[in-house]
């Protein structure tokens, strides 16, 4: 399977030293380590990995029409930051599949509704207070079905960003490197 990640010079450096490299849970935001933790259970539950390990995150498909990240959006990096677009292709038996709009939601503690009328039901227990996290964090299994989605929601399938989970990258899944400076 096709895979882009997006890194800096000194990751492809470290990489080229260990031969592989994990993702740490020290570089996650302290907001979000939780989550994080939850996507490397469902990746533990879902393809057998080491669930203590922090997920590493790549593309699979970017947004709109374009298959890998586009250089010329300027959010990858900081502003001036060498960088580097690597392509790996990796085993698929190894890689968990996501929606990325919706893997949003979940890391803003948010219900990801099954529809619009869903969505207002929600809203309207939410008013009252009734609503749990049991609920929320249950809807969140939605974001691993990339057929799941109403379009008025979460816009046209055929136009969504789709991340892939994978609990390391090792030098050998390297196909392509692309240097670029961060707009």
């Amino acid at each position: 399977m096709r895979l882009w990640i997006i890194q800096t010079h000194g990751w492809l450096q470290e990489l080229m030293t260990k031969k592989e490299k994990f993702a740490s849970y020290t570089r996650v935001d302290h907001d979000w380590k939780p989550h994080y933790q939850w996507m490397a259970k469902q990746m533990a539950d879902r393809l057998g990995t080491d669930q203590k390990k922090c997920p590493t995150f790549a593309w699979y498909k970017y947004f709109e029409k374009h298959r890998k990240p586009d250089l010329r959006w300027s959010w990858h990096l900081p502003t001036g930051t060498p960088g580097i677009r690597v392509e790996l292709e990796v085993d698929e038996e190894q890689v968990l599949l996501s929606q990325f709009n919706m893997w949003n939601w979940a890391l803003n503690q948010s219900y990801i509704p099954e529809n619009e009328s869903d969505y207002i039901k929600h809203e309207k227990i939410c008013v009252h207070g009734k609503i749990t996290n049991k609920k929320v964090v249950g809807s969140w299994d939605r974001i691993f079905d990339l057929r799941f989605g109403d379009w008025r929601i979460w816009g046209k399938r055929s136009e969504r960003a789709l991340q892939a989970c994978i609990g390391s990258v090792s030098i050998e899944n390297v196909r392509k490197i692309n240097f670029f400076t961060a707009r």
